[in-house]
């Protein structure tokens, strides 16, 4: 079963990746401290002063103002928007896999960085976040390349679902691991977590090398039968991509299209903007510490994570009963996905 060990390779893709993104959101609440930190940070140096709290006042932070903030955490999204647009056409002459190691290791040597230029220029920050960004937009169109080179279409859904599920995984384990490691000031604080997330970015990186392959014939560890499986579905499975003309004019005008457009960018507008301000809000109206404010994050993704699972095994559920075609089929789930995102809203 060679297809589910690529899906899972490309969900601890998307979960590295997806960790080096939103950390930032948890990290920048200890970098620029709000008045509660400052409290913890004004400790008197006295001979009663603990070894943590000496520490903490040598871990670096930052008095930037709302605007400087708000322009280090939105930078990445400026990066990944430029770059997912032209993500298709790199993957089309490199391939899927060379893409998603280039925007993997891309991300964690940039992530690496972060610290450094945190402390030598803001602008210098803002510019390593837009590259960042522009790493990972790269890797979205060759994943779906990869997947779509491994799988038939009554399996897809699942293998996608499998594969997306490691955005959530991220939220489920990066926001209490940042808010954890932020605190822990005898391991370094919050330049530790940038540390982390792109080691962890590096190792995935060199297990893709041996891992993931561009199509079934091309992976030497595959067995015979599943390559015949995949092919008895799809014939086009192992080709090379052959040159066609794309019909842009008719895409730029396709209502279809176009929907899709402006329902996956609304979606994805409010669902960015509540796990990029959120931990700040809590941080500073609320009132909660980091180390909670991880966890409270962490909630969004469990519950995300459970239904992008179920989606996907209930979506090739239908196709395989007959019960709908398959584009009825997505469209179901995509509306409910919608409908369950506004109640969550409210």
């Amino acid at each position: 079963m060679k297809r589910y060990l690529v899906a899972g390779m490309c969900s601890m893709v998307k979960f590295c990746l997806y960790c080096m993104r939103i950390n930032l959101n948890i990290a920048i609440i200890k970098m620029v401290p709000n008045s509660t930190e400052n409290n913890a940070l004004n400790v008197t140096l006295t001979t009663k002063a603990t070894r943590s709290e000496i520490i903490y006042k040598e871990i670096p932070s930052y008095a930037w103002s709302e605007e400087t903030r708000q322009m280090i955490l939105s930078a990445v999204y400026y990066g990944y928007s430029v770059s997912a647009l032209l993500g298709g056409l790199v993957t089309h002459r490199l391939g899927g896999k060379r893409v998603i190691l280039f925007s993997l290791l891309s991300s964690s040597i940039l992530t690496a960085l972060i610290p450094w230029s945190a402390g030598v220029s803001t602008d210098l920050l803002i510019v390593l976040r837009v590259l960042d960004g522009m790493a990972q937009g790269l890797h979205n169109p060759a994943m779906l390349i990869i997947l779509a080179n491994w799988s038939v279409a009554h399996e897809r859904s699942t293998l996608v679902s499998i594969t997306y599920s490691g955005v959530a995984l991220a939220e489920i384990i990066c926001n209490p691991l940042s808010g954890w490691i932020c605190s822990a000031y005898k391991l370094g604080g919050w330049p530790l977590s940038f540390y982390t997330y792109s080691t962890f970015g590096a190792v995935t990186a060199i297990l893709c090398i041996f891992l993931i392959y561009e199509t079934p014939d091309e992976d030497p560890y595959i067995s015979s039968n599943e390559v015949e499986y995949l092919k008895s579905f799809d014939t086009t499975v192992g080709e090379k991509n052959k040159k066609i003309s794309v019909p842009w004019l008719s895409i730029l005008k396709s209502s279809a299209v176009w929907t899709v457009v402006i329902a996956f960018t609304s979606n994805v507008f409010g669902f960015f903007f509540i796990i990029t301000e959120a931990p700040i809000f809590i941080s500073e109206v609320l009132k909660f510490d980091v180390k909670t404010i991880g966890w409270l994050m962490s909630i969004l993704g469990i519950v995300e994570c459970l239904f992008a699972l179920l989606s996907g095994v209930c979506a090739d559920f239908i196709v395989r009963r007959e019960m709908l075609t398959i584009l009825p089929t997505r469209k179901l789930i995509a509306i409910c996905s919608k409908r369950s995102f506004l109640n969550f809203m409210k």
